[in-house]
């Protein structure tokens, strides 16, 4: 955060991250800088995130079913188009 151009350009992502309301992207709920790093605080993951699901069906040698892969296909879709 001490040089100021990434500095800008990271609290412009802030802005963004601010008015994103989704059922399918995390919401945030706060930021600040603290010794010169730049905390975002969000809400809870509860079932995680994606990457650590595919490392879980990966350590347990599993796959994920058919209806399950278009079913998150279809949420990071209709995020990707809200944010756009």
């Amino acid at each position: 955060m001490a040089d100021q151009r990434q500095r800008e350009k990271c609290l412009k992502e802030v802005d963004i991250m601010k008015k994103l309301n989704h059922p399918h992207i995390i919401q945030y709920i706060d930021s600040f800088i603290h010794n010169n790093e730049l905390i975002i605080v969000t809400e809870w993951a509860e079932k995680g995130d994606l990457k650590k699901l595919i490392k879980e069906k990966e350590s347990d040698e599993l796959q994920f079913d058919e209806p399950s892969i278009w079913e998150y296909m279809k949420q990071i879709s209709s995020a990707l188009q809200h944010m756009h």
